[in-house]
């Protein structure tokens, strides 16, 4: 997978993407373009805390963005993606999203009261294993993962394949015909997983084998999430900004619903999760999420600004978390002011799983996890070392197991 090279304001340090620096920026932050074996073009992306923007250029050359004389923390990222109707890789817009969640996820937030626990810390907290390529041999980025058990997970990836763990180890990558990269999954029993993938199909498995395609929504980076076997609930933040659908899945076929969003960014619908049939919360960077309750989407109560991820393990319960590395719960009416998840602001945290009520584990791109339970917060550990990822997944199935993956083809689990 080419990628770009980045000079962060006047040194001559060159990193591979995503690269964070905080400094004061007093010169041109530039991408390079290797040369490639296919037609590209470069994404580059910046973003000033306190400036709810986020800088975009796009070009088939070096580009460029100039910023001014004052202290800023930067992320900037680079990231080729092939001309084929939609992105063969999605790391870019999730990187994008993350920054502006960065952006806009100010210290306030709605509801009565912080979270319980909101500033206290857990002692302790999981143990978790060393990371190590799922894939070996191969640079295929892992999107999505979903556990329903400590035996048995099903990891997706950009190539659109599925790996298999059996509790000991991965599977070899089986291709599923499901219309391109696959961005998530979700499975509520081991005989029973959906995928989504990039280009709007969803494929579904029944233990034996994979189904043929069904069409979903437009191309998109789809979140899913699956309560039962006969239903799942779908949102696709696409790559134009203020679009985007939500669907729900019935065990034969997807409907789909497009959203109120319009206007920029912050309007797409990044997650959703569903506790039952009856009950799914999608949430975006604006603070609004969408209710599902068996028949129709409404609007829901609105959140803290910069929401990335949502887990709700129960229909009167749900946890989800902004970009800064803040969290907010939801009692089944309305959401807590948001805390701050201790010492995990630099995190850009991006996906969270509760697998009850009590306890709920959060992952940060720069490969940080937090464990919450009883609401108390560990300190975060280290399980993705080397630097940012494009994106990361975490999936926790029954008791204290967990499954995490990232966009360098890497699982840990604790």
């Amino acid at each position: 997978m080419a990628r770009s090279l980045l000079t962060v304001g006047d040194s001559s340090e060159h990193t591979r993407w995503p690269s964070v620096r905080s400094h004061r920026a007093s010169g041109i932050v530039r991408c390079n373009d290797r040369q490639r074996p296919w037609p590209t073009r470069t994404t580059h992306w910046a973003v000033k805390p306190g400036d709810s923007s986020v800088h975009q250029a796009e070009s088939h050359s070096p580009c460029s963005e100039v910023f001014t004389h004052a202290p800023v923390a930067t992320l900037v990222m680079s990231r080729t993606h092939r001309h084929h109707g939609h992105w063969a890789l999605m790391g870019a817009l999730a990187a994008t999203v993350v920054v502006a969640a960065a952006a806009i996820a100010i210290a306030y937030g709605t509801g009565n009261s912080p979270p319980r626990g909101a500033g206290s810390r857990l002692r302790g907290g999981p143990s978790w294993s060393v990371a190590s390529r799922v894939e070996p041999g191969r640079s295929s980025s892992l999107y999505g993962v979903s556990c329903p058990n400590s035996r048995s997970c099903l990891a997706v990836d950009e190539t659109g394949s599925v790996v298999v763990w059996d509790g000991r180890k991965w599977s070899s990558p089986e291709p599923v015909a499901a219309g391109g990269t696959l961005t998530s999954v979700s499975c509520p029993s081991a005989s029973f997983c959906a995928a989504v993938s990039a280009g709007g199909s969803a494929v579904t498995f029944n233990g034996h084998s994979w189904s043929s395609l069904l069409p979903v929504g437009p191309a998109a980076t789809y979140k899913l999430s699956c309560p039962t076997t006969t239903f799942c609930a779908a949102v696709g933040a696409s790559g134009t900004a203020g679009s985007g659908s939500v669907a729900t899945f019935d065990g034969h076929s997807w409907t789909t619903q497009s959203t109120s969003a319009t206007g920029g960014l912050t309007h797409r619908f990044l997650d959703v999760s569903c506790a039952t049939p009856e009950f799914c919360l999608a949430v975006n960077l604006n603070g609004q999420t969408l209710r599902y309750d068996g028949h129709t989407w409404s609007d829901g109560s609105e959140g803290p600004p910069g929401l990335m991820s949502v887990s709700c393990p129960a229909s009167s319960w749900c946890l989800a978390i902004t970009g800064s590395g803040r969290y907010t719960t939801f009692d089944g009416t309305s959401w807590s002011m948001a805390a701050d998840i201790p010492d995990f602001s630099t995190a850009f945290a991006y996906s969270v799983s509760c697998a009850s009520t009590a306890r709920c584990t959060a992952l940060g791109l720069n490969g940080m996890a937090v464990t919450w339970h009883q609401g108390l917060w560990s300190m975060p550990v280290p399980i993705f070392p080397g630097g940012y990822s494009g994106t990361v997944a975490v999936s926790c199935g029954s008791g204290d197991f967990c499954m995490a993956v990232n966009s360098k083809g890497e699982a840990a689990s604790n």
